[in-house]
């Protein structure tokens, strides 16, 4: 066995030189990986993203329907309370805790990827190559770990409530275990639907969340001073976005933000510090009087709003008309 012993030169030189390559190659692996990032596409990402959630989500659908289903024809006899109980605690592990850990590592990848997109679109434009600190590697983890959360949460919060009920009036109305079956399959059908417009949704919330903490550090590294807000107009946008294109925010509020979302204790926190707000909070105020949880996107559901840098000496905001407004809003507000 050889003994690497700081006290022996020949030991401390070979360990030297082995800890020197090995931080080499880990240095080039970094810039392949970031490399990689820079090639990709925000939209090739996001319909990637939205592919990995949606067939997640309907694998889990299958696994929770196809267990409730057969658990139910396997006995004869009424349905009971014990049957529900189960019942809902099997859909509760699969579409929640087991759906959210199963995507949890492919979901960090893609914020990580995502993340660099929105640092290196605005590095690129001044020349600077793109790399990782600290910060960003806390940014990333903390959108990872609270997007993990919200897809363990959905089931729960949005959809059970529905299936619950149905089962319940199974139980009410004296129905047997396989026709509480036969009546789980009907009910499951609109519950799929809801799940897949919400994956859609919460995919473009990933984006992005991500891309926007990736500019802010980009903004900084840059020392760029404010970024403007660019809504996508095209007679789909959110009221609240409308009001919030063309604003001008404080590279420094943004920043104030990005640590307030990194720092936050849970994901709960997260939405004291961001909240979504009315358009009616917002309609009308001045930029400066705005909340610190409007200096960054997104400012609602499957918000597609971005920001740019701005490298005016002396930018001005040019905020939409109320005509430009009505013109642009979607028909839902």
């Amino acid at each position: 066995m050889i003994s690497l012993s700081k006290s022996d030169p020949a030991s401390a030189s070979f360990t030297n030189e082995f800890l020197a390559e090995l931080n080499r190659l880990d240095s080039s692996m970094d810039d392949l990986l970031l490399e990689v990032f820079k090639a990709d596409r925000i939209s090739t990402l996001t319909r990637d993203l939205t592919d990995l959630l949606l067939g997640n989500w309907d694998a889990a659908m299958k696994l929770a329907i196809g267990d409730a289903v057969r658990s139910l024809k396997s006995l004869k006899g009424d349905t009971t309370k014990e049957d529900i109980d189960f019942i809902l605690a099997g859909l509760e592990d699969r579409l929640g805790a087991t759906l959210a850990s199963t995507t949890k590592v492919d979901l960090l990848d893609f914020t990580q990827r995502i993340y660099a997109k929105g640092k290196s679109e605005i590095l690129n434009r001044i020349g600077m190559k793109l790399s990782f600190n600290i910060i960003d590697r806390k940014a990333i983890r903390a959108i990872g770990d609270q997007s993990t959360y919200w897809m363990g949460q959905y089931w729960g919060d949005q959809l059970s409530h529905d299936i619950k009920t149905s089962l319940q009036s199974s139980l009410e109305e004296g129905l047997s275990r396989s026709e509480t079956a036969v009546k789980l399959e009907q009910e499951f059908g609109p519950v799929i639907d809801k799940g897949k417009a919400y994956f859609e949704g919460f995919a473009n919330q990933v984006v992005t969340r991500a891309r926007e903490l990736g500019h802010t550090e980009a903004y900084a590294s840059a020392g760029v001073k404010y970024l403007e807000v660019r809504a996508i107009l095209d007679g789909r946008t959110s009221e609240i976005c409308l009001h919030m294109h063309g604003r001008l925010i404080p590279v420094e509020d943004a920043l104030t933000l990005r640590d307030k979302l990194i720092n936050a204790k849970s994901p709960l926190d997260v939405l004291k510090v961001a909240p979504w707000r009315k358009p009616s909070e917002i309609a009308g105020q001045p930029t400066s009087k705005l909340p610190v949880g409007m200096s960054l996107p997104p400012y609602h559901f499957n918000c597609r709003t971005t920001t740019v840098g701005v490298f005016d000496e002396n930018p001005k905001e040019q905020l939409l008309s109320p005509a430009q407004i009505a013109q642009n809003m979607a028909p839902w507000g």
